[in-house]
């Protein structure tokens, strides 16, 4: 699958960077890492997280070690991975599931 991101994940990606960087450069590199390996998992293996949400298509998969998790939606007839947001386990539990695949509002 072609991996997209949202908008919002773009911004919420910038935030956690500039978070991780100011306190942990060490961290900063590890959250890349994973946040990579993952998404790549996830664009081969779309059922891997477990679905989240009401009935929108959400799944969530959790980083290998770190605290955070990926909220995402596979488009399986269009072959997109979109990835909706990445967030910290103590973010509040809707956080990003609010957000539409771009053409998809209603």
């Amino acid at each position: 699958m072609e991996i997209r991101y949202h908008q919002g994940a773009l911004r919420d990606l910038g935030e956690t960077r500039e978070y991780l960087l100011l306190r942990s450069p060490l961290t900063a590199r590890k959250f890349k890492s994973e946040l990579k390996a993952l998404v790549e998992k996830l664009a081969e293996h779309p059922g891997f997280g477990f679905p989240i949400g009401a009935d929108y298509g959400f799944r969530k998969a959790p980083f290998r070690t770190l605290p955070w998790s990926v909220i995402y939606v596979p488009d399986e007839i269009e072959g997109v991975l979109w990835v909706m947001t990445v967030r910290h386990r103590a973010q509040n539990s809707t956080f990003g599931l609010e957000r539409r695949i771009p053409g998809n509002e209603p």
